[in-house]
């Protein structure tokens, strides 16, 4: 099912179902699933038809991962997630250091906080 209409082009299809980018397949068959039972194709034909068009751009795998990847990233937001993804196993494991293995973690997070994935990108 291929669409020209400008709509296509212009809004997120992760937007459009209402979740955040992913590359999981089934989050987004399950936000499909959820956006047509809110806009049923008898009730609302052109709600259905954007929910349909963003789903059919995000159906297949390689698409997924298209979209996915040109999506901005939000930087703030991923260093806080993976701050608290690992602020706690960094302390478990400098309780378990000796002074030694300490500089090394130290140094480590200290390197760690100075990249910058504006420079990486």
């Amino acid at each position: 099912m291929k669409s020209d209409t400008p709509h296509d082009n212009d809004v997120c299809p992760f937007e459009e179902l209402g979740i955040a980018s992913t590359l999981d397949g089934a989050v987004v068959k399950r936000a499909y699933l959820a956006a047509v039972r809110a806009h049923p194709p008898h009730l609302d034909p052109e709600g259905f038809k954007r929910i349909r068009s963003a789903f059919e751009r995000l159906k297949k795998p390689q698409d997924l991962a298209r979209r996915w990847l040109e999506q901005p990233v939000d930087l703030a937001n991923e260093r806080h997630r993976w701050t608290e993804r690992f602020a706690q196993p960094i302390a478990a494991a400098e309780l378990h250091c000796d002074e030694s293995s300490l500089s090394i973690v130290e140094r480590f997070v200290d390197f760690g906080r100075q990249l910058s994935l504006d420079k990486v990108v």
